[in-house]
């Protein structure tokens, strides 16, 4: 009867072990089949953002020439630049902004000549008449300019080496040892 018992049991792990065998070789395939979706999902993910990139790219963002780009990128990035400039404008006024150190023309301690202005004949303002305003303190404002080019002739009058010819022209004495040198130039 012990015999038996222990055939019997025999037979039971038998099949245990084929059965457990049978799981290993499933859940080795299950594993296997996990991690190809695992790599698959990650390259379709990487495919998608390149995708996604490329379907950003408008002529701000790349080397795409405007007259390139569909109609659709042009208007979403126009609406993008409204929206951004009309939330801007809600809590900033243009120019320097508050504790904004600003950097100017300092007036000239010696200018060439000083000018006076007449009164004005209404407030820039309000559009007031100023006819019998009394005078604020003085402002100013300089104004630098630089004086108009004029083209300038000069004659020169070249002294007779002998009686038929002058010595040379000025444009290739000028300067040089020998020759005639005209008026204010420096001779060397």
């Amino acid at each position: 009867m012990l015999r038996a018992a222990n055939a019997r049991l025999r037979e039971v792990v038998e099949a245990k072990d084929t059965e457990i065998a049978a799981l290993r070789a499933a859940v080795e395939a299950g594993t296997a089949a996990l991690a190809r979706q695992a790599r698959l999902v990650r390259d379709l993910e990487l495919r998608v953002a390149e995708l996604e990139r490329r379907v950003r790219m408008d002529s701000a963002n790349s080397s795409v020439p405007p007259s390139k780009e569909d109609i659709g990128a042009r208007a979403r990035r126009k609406a993008a630049l409204r929206a951004s400039q009309r939330e801007r404008s809600k809590d900033r006024k243009p120019g320097g902004q508050p504790g904004h150190k600003g950097s100017g023309l300092e007036p000239a301690a010696d200018p060439d000549r000083i000018e006076r202005a007449g009164p004005p004949a209404e407030c820039r303002s309000c559009g007031a008449g100023l006819a019998g305003a009394g005078a604020e303190d003085d402002g100013w404002a300089q104004e630098w300019d630089i004086p108009p080019v004029r083209l300038e002739k000069v004659h020169w009058l070249l002294p007779r080496a002998c009686r038929y010819r002058p010595v040379s022209s000025p444009a290739r004495t000028s300067g040089s040892r020998k020759g005639w040198t005209p008026p204010g130039s420096a001779r060397r």
